[in-house]
This record gives C-alpha cells, sequence and structure tokens, in this order.
C-alpha cells in the first residue's frame, strides 16, 4: 500500500487557445477556494474523494466522477 501524501500542486497539462488543462493534486483537508472562469470547467476524480461546491452547494466526488461545468460558475474544492 502506497502511504505516500501527495501534497497540493498544480500543473499546467495543455495550454493553448480555447483549451487549458490543469492537474491538481491535493492532500486530505487541503482545499481550493471559491473562484470562477470565463471558461468550461470539467473535473476528473482520478483518485481519491472530497466535497466539490458548485454555487457554495456542496457535493460528494469520488474516484470516476466527472463533472462539467458553464463559464461563470462559482466553485471550490475540498479533499
Amino acid at each position: 500500500m502506497n502511504t505516500e501524501k501527495i501534497t497540493k500542486s498544480k500543473k499546467l497539462v495543455i495550454n493553448r487557445n480555447g483549451l487549458k488543462v490543469v492537474r491538481l493534486n491535493l492532500a486530505r483537508n487541503e482545499a481550493i477556494p471559491e473562484h470562477s472562469t470565463d471558461a468550461d470547467v470539467v473535473v476528473v476524480v482520478l483518485n481519491g474523494r472530497g466535497i466539490f461546491y458548485i454555487n457554495s452547494q456542496p457535493n460528494i466526488i469520488k474516484k470516476g466522477d466527472v463533472l462539467d461545468l458553464r463559464p461563470g460558475t462559482l466553485h471550490a474544492i475540498t479533499a
């Protein structure tokens, strides 16, 4: 079993006109505060679980979940 702690990291994977892909790794209880963007947001949960807030409403997320947000949607996450 891998017990290595994942610390919060942000890696820009793709950044071109019309597309930006960011990979986030969050440790337990780490958070990204509420914010919005002028682009569509797609969230794919690769591992673990957390709480993803959409317009301040909490949603439990887990491995395999996919979220699709329209531009301007307020969102935040707590791992």
